[in-house]
């Protein structure tokens, strides 16, 4: 298909390029014209669409109002100069022309005739019409040998509920080039890739409603004879209440049959009906938001011994199946139990770690204890809708231990600290010092002959030791190799201080072990506080997902340790040499770039 495409830009610039336009010509000589490369095209396939501009100086192209049925891909503008020989009063003289060209491709989505409206141009101030275009879009023949079959377990679903959506297509023969962008899908249903399955060499991806889907070919028996499908999922989500028809999918593909000539074909698919309900009245909790489906739910405090007072970084972490409908947001804390009043919560609320992962969100707010009497953090609780068993339910994370000291007021008495007492009515008394008369030093190594004696001695003179190369090396020597490994070593410094701060960082967190190395050693790259480190800040490391993944995982369960020590803290001595490991990797492209 994109040879096709090809074809059909260079055969609409050309047309362009030697047709005359034929529109009157504006005062300022600038001429507007349309052109497609096709006028009949089967439905799904691409046609080009150009508009070429003429004697503008910086032409802005307007709104294109399109009938409904096709669809619009802009390739943005090029730019021509041509040049030509023109006789004016008997000398030749040579004019430039500069052309514009906007270039699209359009392709219909249903059968019938289509046409497009005259482009606007606009050019220094003024409006410049084109022409309008039309085509026909046709359906090929139907294929015979073909079956495509759309199906979900259930056809009475809740507002918001996400459930898949299953395409099988039974091939007849050798396919290619096929699309489902005439597919009827209502716009207030929302679709997104579903699971896949099979192995890479068989799966296949195209384009359906603005997202890429794969799916996979396998073989297998249908009405009593083996044939090849191509199957896909889809996960949809109604939005809108009311009956809503799905489908039918249409794929329209070319046919290559094993005697004979290709061909282009479609086949389409059944229709569901769909009713589309609230979710019941009956039940549902004071703190239901709109979430539908199961979650897990899991917190973690950054602290668990604090202060009345003191800053508590909580984490928050919810796992569900996407799109986690009526998750916009973590639980509002000033409605649950316990948080209002044994805590104050930031005025800021919630705030959410990017980026997203697959399936989960993170957020991140701080609280603070009010008072010694509090005990724990209390459960987080999310409520949502399950439309399986068609009842609501809670989930919630596990309380969170903690231990608050009260704040102790520390006046000026407090501060003063006397080994004497002083006791009312009785004046401080100054502790007396002992005068002891100072003797002359015993003779010794410490007593050093006068600075006089030792440079009258004959055996030893400052001039002529300095005259003899002997004692010039001795004391030249050590000072200038001393000086020439301090400015190596500065060199080096220079040339990479991040590798040695990961360096020292990787040396001190050795020292520790199990987790303690891994928070240890991501607290100094990060420049962080071991005891305000939380688990989520180690989105800020230039690592893969993989590895940032484990990682952040160990920090969650540090809490809730599980399996033997001893594999605890090999895993985490791994995690913490291959977390070194690439940060180091990094350095190195980094000074290399």
């Amino acid at each position: 298909m994109k040879r096709k495409d090809s074809f059909h830009f260079i055969f609409a610039m050309l047309l362009t390029l030697f047709m005359k336009p034929s529109l009157a010509l504006a005062q300022d000589n600038v001429f507007v014209q349309a052109s497609l490369s096709r006028e009949r095209v089967f439905v799904g396939d691409e046609l080009a669409y150009v508009i070429e501009v003429l004697g503008a100086t910086d032409p802005q192209i307007g709104q294109l109002d399109l009938p409904q049925g096709i669809s619009m891909v802009s390739h943005g503008r090029t730019t021509q100069t041509t040049s030509s020989v023109v006789f004016e009063n008997g000398q030749r003289k040579q004019v430039r022309q500069r052309r514009y060209l906007y270039q699209f491709t359009i392709t219909a989505n249903t059968d019938g005739e289509f046409t497009i409206p005259a482009p606007t141009i606009q050019d220094r101030g003024e409006k410049h019409i084109g022409n309008e275009t039309s085509f026909r879009s046709v359906l090929p023949s139907e294929s015979l040998d073909d079956e495509l079959i759309i199906s979900i377990d259930r056809t009475r679903l809740y507002q918001n509920e996400t459930i898949e959506l299953e395409c099988v297509w039974w091939l007849g023969d050798n396919t290619s080039q096929f699309n489902f962008g005439s597919s009827k899908i209502p716009e207030s249903l929302v679709i997104r890739p579903g699971p896949t399955s099979g192995n890479a060499q068989s799966k296949l991806e195209f384009p359906l409603n603005g997202q890429m889907i794969t799916g996979y070919v396998s073989r297998g028996i249908h009405n009593g004879s083996e044939k090849s499908s191509f199957t896909f999922r889809l996960s949809i989500t109604p939005t809108e209440l009311g009956t809503l028809e799905i489908g039918p999918f249409r794929s329209l593909f070319t046919r290559q049959p094993s005697f004979g000539d290709r061909y282009r074909a479609y086949i389409e698919s059944n229709s569901l009906k769909i009713d589309v309900v609230p979710v019941p009245e009956h039940g549902k909790p004071a703190i239901y938001d709109g979430a539908i489906g199961e979650f897990q739910l899991e917190a973690r405090a950054s602290n668990s011994s604090v202060r009345v007072g003191d800053p508590i970084e909580l984490t928050l972490r919810i796992q569900g199946q996407e799109p986690m409908t009526g998750v916009r947001d973590a639980p509002d804390l000033a409605t649950h139990p316990g948080f209002a009043e044994q805590f104050k919560t930031d005025s800021d609320g919630w705030r959410e770690i990017t980026p997203r992962r697959d399936g989960t969100r993170i957020y991140q707010t701080t609280i603070r204890a009010l008072s010694d009497s509090v005990k724990e953090i209390p459960p987080i609780q999310l409520a949502s809708f399950d439309p399986d068993q068609g009842l609501y339910r809670v989930f919630s994370t596990d309380p969170i231990a903690l231990r608050v000291e009260d704040v102790k007021e520390v006046t000026l008495a407090d501060a003063v600290v006397s080994g004497n007492q002083v006791f009312a009515g009785t004046e401080p008394t100054r502790p007396s010092v002992e005068r002891v008369e100072l003797s002359p030093a015993a003779p010794g190594l410490w007593a050093h002959t006068p600075i006089e004696e030792m440079t009258q001695r004959e055996g030893f003179n400052v001039a002529q030791a300095l005259k003899q190369p002997v004692w010039v090396a001795t004391f030249v020597a050590p000072p200038s190799l001393y000086f020439a490994m301090l400015g190596v070593l500065a060199y080096r410094r220079g040339r990479d201080k991040e590798r040695v701060r990961l360096s020292c960082a990787f040396r001190q967190a050795r020292k520790r072990e199990g987790i303690s190395s891994l928070r240890t050693y991501t607290s100094d790259v990060l420049n962080i506080a071991p005891e305000a480190f939380v688990a989520s800040d180690v989105h800020q490391l230039q690592i893969s997902n993989d590895l940032l993944m484990e990682l952040e995982d160990a920090f969650m369960q540090e809490e809730q340790p599980h399996g033997s020590t001893v594999r605890k803290e090999a895993v985490h001595s791994d995690l913490l040499k291959r977390l070194h490991s690439q940060l180091l990797a990094n350095t190195r492209v980094r000074s290399s770039t």
